[in-house]
């Protein structure tokens, strides 16, 4: 039994269509998404699509991230997007989502036990089985905690985009890097492939090159540069180094803001990614 979990794709078809190519070509028996399908690169429609075909040709599992709550929580309770550095990247996505998007990602649950035949049974989710915005690291205490709770001896999940096997109590707590946006100094999209062999699983991750530039040339072509400006110019540049300029920006630009005692606007958003080298 072999499978594949793919997290955080943010957006980028671009990637996941190369993993999914390589998951055709290597016999693989099923496919575990782990949440954050969208936002940050343009046309969403192109990755949900993606996924879609995927749950028709194989065994799969989706659990829900924290952007796509977003999305769900924005239908239920409007925020005050607009199109800027700040939420201009959440109001994009959103406003090319259909009602049937929006009830995919509704129906996912956010943790899941994966229990194929014959296999030992593991946990998937997308932060923690219970927060899908905790930030599960190695030897923290949440992270020892999850790992004695849990009632099987593996634990998959996402959402920090670094990927990680951290040993503990006997048992395995996995993170499977990012498909989209990884930020471990790589540009290749990232995902783990589990093999059941000799009763455990053996956990490798793939890294695999892509064409960024074709994803780099939708940023320019797609409107998203005007829609949320620095944001989209900060993963723009994280895609073509492996470094989390989109935190790094909005970090700086907030401390920039604080100084002032302004609210956060562009022109705090230009001067902090003009300082980290955005132009």
């Amino acid at each position: 039994m072999k499978l594949a979990l793919l997290s955080d794709i943010h957006g980028n078809y671009v990637a996941l269509e190369e993993c999914l190519n390589y998951i055709d070509n290597n016999h693989f028996d099923g496919v575990a998404f782990l949440g954050d399908y969208i936002t940050d690169c343009p046309y969403p429609q192109k990755t949900i699509q993606f996924v879609k075909q995927t749950i028709k040709k194989y065994k799969t599992w989706c659990i829900r991230g924290n952007r796509d709550n977003s999305m769900i929580n924005h239908k239920n309770h409007p925020d005050e997007w607009c199109y800027n550095s700040q939420s201009g990247n959440l109001l994009s996505t959103y406003a090319e989502l259909q009602a049937d998007d929006l009830l995919f990602f509704e129906n996912m649950p956010i943790r899941d036990i994966v229990h194929p035949t014959n296999c030992k049974p593991f946990v998937i989710c997308h932060g923690s089985p219970d927060n899908i915005r905790e930030m599960l690291l190695p030897d923290e205490e949440r992270s020892k905690e999850w790992l004695c709770k849990i009632e099987t001896d593996y634990l998959f999940c996402g959402h920090t985009h670094n990927p990680f096997i951290y040993h503990y109590n006997g048992k395995k707590l996995v993170n499977c890097g990012s498909v989209g946006v990884p930020i471990n100094g790589q540009t290749n999209t990232q995902f783990t492939q589990i093999e059941f062999i000799n009763g455990e699983w053996q956990i490798n991750l793939v890294s695999l090159p892509y064409d960024i530039d074709k994803m780099l040339e939708d940023f320019k072509t797609s409107g998203i540069y005007k829609k949320y400006h620095w944001w989209a110019k900060s993963v723009a540049k994280c895609l073509q180094t492996g470094i989390d300029y989109p935190l790094y920006v909005l970090n700086r630009a907030n401390e920039i803001a604080n100084n002032c005692n302004e609210q956060l606007n562009e022109q705090h958003w230009q001067q902090a990614a003009n300082e980290l080298g955005i132009e």
